[in-house]
């Protein structure tokens, strides 16, 4: 991002933070955008990923929007809330991705950036009526200046995100 996506994402975190849910919110750094989720790939396979993504990653700078809260990977199962992006840019991107990075987790269906990891079902009703009053709301503008490959490692304090290259 050109801009600071974790600033810009801070009203709907805070305001997500007084429903008491339990869950975990990622620290400032961590914020990211996610267009294709690979799970557990072997360091043979990260080589292969990297050049893939050499070829995919050339393109200009584009805006980009983030409207509308969403839970994922279903509302009856609620295990991430993320901020959802309908960019036709950002779309195209992820086809791009999930066509040439095949990955057991299956393709990403839509490019968020996740802001709270829930443990339980605490206050579930509190949180749907959250969801509700922001499904189509303006969360944040900003700029995609390029692609990033992270390592995701899941820990006991939430997952640790450790950049591996930029493209």
């Amino acid at each position: 991002f050109e801009g600071d996506i974790s600033e810009q994402l801070a009203p709907t975190i805070s305001a997500l933070k007084k429903l008491g849910l339990d869950a975990k919110f990622p620290e400032p750094e961590q914020t990211h955008l996610t267009l294709k989720f690979l799970g557990k790939t072997s360091k043979e396979k990260v080589h292969v990923i990297i050049e893939n993504l050499k070829k995919i990653a050339s393109q200009q700078p584009f805006n980009v929007e983030f409207s509308g809260v969403i839970v994922l990977p279903k509302i009856e199962f609620i295990r991430v809330i993320a901020v959802k992006s309908d960019s036709k840019r950002l779309v195209k991107l992820m086809e791009k991705l999930n066509n040439h990075l095949k990955s057991e987790k299956g393709n990403s269906i839509l490019p968020h950036v996740t802001i709270a990891r829930v443990s339980s079902s605490r206050n579930k009703e509190g949180l749907i009526e959250f969801i509700k009053k922001r499904s189509d709301k303006e969360i944040s503008k900003n700029k995609i200046i390029g692609l990033s490959l992270f390592k995701s490692t899941l820990t006991q304090e939430g997952p640790i995100h450790e950049k591996i290259e930029d493209f």
